[in-house]
This record gives C-alpha cells, sequence and structure tokens, in this order.
C-alpha cells in the first residue's frame, strides 16, 4: 500500500522551475533514445547526457513561469507543424505556417544563454568604457582607467532583457523568406546551445561590404538565419533580395561541403555546448568543430573604440564610443545559395552594411514604441489594483 504524498506549492501552482531556453523537442531530435544526448563542450566529447539537465536554469524566465508557459504552448505549435521533419511536409505550407516559423526562430534566436550574454557584455563593456572616460576626465579621482581593467561588469536576468529587444524587432524579420536545408548524408547537422546563427555570405565576400565590421543585424542586407532541427533538417530565413536558395518550393538540399560550413557556424555561434546524434557524426568532423571554435575569434568577447573627448557647444564634452563584437566569418559559399544582388555599392558611405528596408525599421520602431505605451498602462493599472486592495483590507479607525 502507497503512503499518501503532500503535493508541494510547486506542484500545487504548476510552477516550472527547470526553464529550457533550448526546447527539448529540439534537442530530442539529435538523440538516439529521446532522453539521452552527446555533445561537445571545450573541447572535450561527452556522451550519454541527460537532455532534461542540458540548456536550462532553474527559473531562468522568472518564478512567476509567464514565458516559460508562453514558450511551451509555441512549442507545442510548432511540434504539431514539423512533425516528423519530412521534406514533404513542407510541399504546401500556408503563409500563416511561414509566420509561425519566422516567430519560432526569431523568439529562439532571443531566449538563451547565449544572447543574455550578449546584452550583459555589451551593456558591460559600454558602462567601464563610460567610467573609463570619467575616470581620465577627473585626474583626482581614487578610480583609474587602469583599475577598471580587473572589473566585470555585467546585467542581472539579461535574458529578460534580450527577449523585450528581439520582440519589439519582430518587425524587421517580416521580410525574410524560409527554407529547409535537407541532407540524408553522414556527418549530419549538429546543434548548439545558441542555435539561431546570424550569417551574412554576401557582405563577407562582397570586395566593398566586407570591409565593414557590422553585418549581421537583424535589418542589415544579406542577412541569414540558420537553425537546425535535426540530424536532417535545418530551418533558414533569408534575405530574398539579395539571394535565391535553390530548389522547388520550400526544400533544398546541402552538399558535404554545405553541411560542414553550417556546422562549423554552431561551433562558434555557441555559448558553450555542441549537441550532436552520435550515429550522424564522425570523429574527424568533431575534430574540425573543436578546432574551428579555437581559431575563430570569440563572438562574445566585445571591443569599445573611445573617440577623442571634444568641447561642445553648451561647454560639455562629448565623446564617441563604438562597440564592437567579432562577426562570424568562416568563408562560407552554400552551394544552394545564388546571389542576386549584382550591385556594386562604390558610392555607399554608411556606417555598416547598408539596412534592407527603412520601412520596415520605421514599422519595427512604431510597433516598439505601441509595446512600451501597452506595458506603461499595463502596469498603471496593475499599481491602481494594488492600492484599491490595500485601501479595502486597511482596518476601520475605531
Amino acid at each position: 500500500m502507497k503512503a499518501n504524498r503532500t503535493m508541494s506549492t510547486t506542484e500545487r501552482l504548476g510552477e516550472v522551475k527547470r526553464q529550457h531556453y533550448v526546447p527539448r523537442m529540439l534537442l530530442r531530435n539529435f538523440s538516439k533514445d529521446g532522453t539521452r544526448i552527446s555533445l561537445v563542450v571545450d573541447g572535450k566529447r561527452i556522451d550519454g547526457t541527460s537532455i532534461k539537465n542540458q540548456c536550462q536554469e532553474d527559473y531562468f524566465y522568472g518564478a512567476d513561469n509567464i514565458m516559460e508557459k508562453s514558450f511551451g504552448n509555441s512549442e507545442a505549435k510548432m511540434a504539431a507543424l514539423l512533425g516528423d521533419l519530412a521534406p514533404g511536409r513542407f510541399s504546401d505550407l500556408t503563409e500563416d505556417d511561414v509566420h509561425e516559423l519566422r516567430l519560432f526562430l526569431a523568439y529562439q534566436h532571443f531566449r538563451t544563454r547565449g544572447a543574455a550574454e550578449h546584452i550583459s557584455r555589451f551593456q558591460g563593456a559600454l558602462a567601464k568604457a563610460v567610467l573609463k572616460s570619467s575616470a581620465a576626465l577627473n585626474k583626482d579621482g581614487e578610480l583609474t582607467a587602469d583599475d577598471l581593467e580587473d572589473v566585470d561588469i555585467g546585467v542581472e536576468n539579461a535574458q529578460n532583457q534580450a527577449l523585450w529587444i528581439g520582440t519589439k524587432s519582430l518587425p524587421i524579420l517580416f521580410d525574410l523568406a524560409i527554407k529547409f536545408i535537407a541532407t540524408e548524408r553522414s556527418p549530419g547537422f549538429v546543434v548548439a546551445d545558441h542555435p539561431v546563427v546570424a550569417y551574412n555570405q554576401f557582405a563577407e565576400h562582397h570586395p566593398i561590404l566586407s570591409r565593414y565590421p557590422t553585418g549581421v543585424g537583424l535589418a542589415h542586407k544579406g542577412l541569414q538565419l540558420f537553425m537546425p532541427l535535426s540530424p536532417s533538417m535545418v530551418l533558414a530565413l533569408y534575405d530574398p533580395s539579395t539571394y535565391e536558395y535553390g530548389g522547388k518550393g520550400f526544400v533544398c538540399k546541402a552538399g558535404p561541403g554545405d553541411v560542414a560550413f553550417l556546422n562549423r557556424m554552431q561551433a562558434v555561434n555557441a555559448f558553450s555546448c555542441v549537441y550532436f546524434h552520435e550515429d550522424r557524426l564522425d570523429e574527424l568532423a568533431l575534430s574540425d568543430l573543436v578546432k574551428t571554435r579555437k581559431r575563430h575569434p570569440s563572438i562574445y568577447k566585445k571591443e569599445t573604440i573611445l573617440g577623442e573627448m571634444t568641447d561642445k557647444p553648451d561647454g560639455t564634452k562629448g565623446q564617441f564610443i563604438v562597440n564592437l563584437n567579432a562577426q562570424l566569418r568562416l568563408g562560407a559559399k552554400l552551394s544552394f545559395i545564388r546571389t542576386v544582388d549584382g550591385h556594386s555599392y562604390e558610392d555607399y558611405d554608411g556606417p555598416s552594411v547598408p539596412v534592407r528596408s527603412w520601412d520596415m525599421i520605421r514599422l519595427a520602431k512604431e510597433y516598439g514604441e505601441r509595446l512600451e505605451e501597452m506595458v506603461a498602462a499595463g502596469r498603471a493599472r496593475h499599481v491602481g489594483m494594488a492600492a484599491t486592495a490595500a485601501d479595502e483590507h486597511e482596518p476601520e479607525a475605531q
């Protein structure tokens, strides 16, 4: 006879403490039994690790479980849409299906520990640069610019800030086309703990645009986003004004060289781990990933460039501060892609690779402002309701 068990508060409230930032439904596709998976971390291979312990942190999105439940609903819809990932499933996608796929990839881009690290390190580097300038101006101060080299500055709960920035930016991605990239060969595709790779094959090989340090922003001309779905399938979003992706319909085939490049992108983009199906990746291919990651500059390291301090007309001083991170550049020329933008850009003189559409940027700005207004109104209602509830429960004067 079994003893009765008292349910914990977490169970009663339906809370999820262990919150995954890469869906288990995705990682299971790279597993032999659906519960355990192989990975490489710090150049070391580990087999048979539990999927439930990967790409997760306690209350990563918050103890209120709102974001966790929202992502759970989205993942259930996506699992139904993707099914067994057979190429034939994608012959007749609707516009609604395409929109859902864009949203799924976009949110996955912003919801990981790697995305949080980008935000934290970016803002930390910016704060440190400002403090260095202040220390340089204040000759009598106790804190010097050299002292700041030993200080780490970051942002708490940066994952929520990354999600908020990403959510406000969603309209910028609505002009991107989608394609499923398929292979049945071995080696197959791998997936990282930060699985959406931003790349720009066009800008990297362009004689003029390749000189620019920044080309993988969401609005940039030639943007490509790649997310592996299984060892046999990658989902891609791409700029259709720059590229044609081969193959009829929504599916194209990758050759061995394409698979190698797409896997190297995952290795460099990873925050710490790359996952793979042990039957679809040999030691030679695994060694290639380890070497590629070791050779490529870390995309998480931020470089700060300080301009000259100048006197402004109002008597204050000003200074330009530019924050950069290493771009993912592997020399990839994927065989199923044809470049359709033949402009020379000889007269272009912008600060980065050109944007695809200023209209999309304006739309995203208006959308973001509307979201800010809605959040502010919601907070005001919440404060008002809390104040009313406090008044109702205040004991009457005797």
